[in-house]
């Protein structure tokens, strides 16, 4: 019983890791676009991206959201 215990340990010990398949960025190839709400310049949406696509949402009888109670935003 004592070594499925120490196992158990070593399995969650070993399992706690951090993915190796990060994706790298490369920043220095984005544009950076300042814009200030007091001058109301406006741009249209096509200038600032080059590809939109679009994913349909799939809306099942076990996954609908019956109740919002909270909502937070970060």
């Amino acid at each position: 019983m004592k070594y499925a215990y120490l196992i158990m340990l070593l399995c969650l010990f070993f399992s706690c890791d951090k993915p190796s398949n990060t994706i790298q960025l490369d920043l220095s190839s984005l544009e950076r676009i300042i814009i200030d709400p007091q001058e109301g310049q406006r741009l249209p949406f096509d200038s600032l991206v080059g590809k939109i696509e679009y994913v349909k949402l799939e809306s099942l009888d076990n996954n609908l959201i019956g109740k919002i109670s909270q909502i937070l935003f970060f």
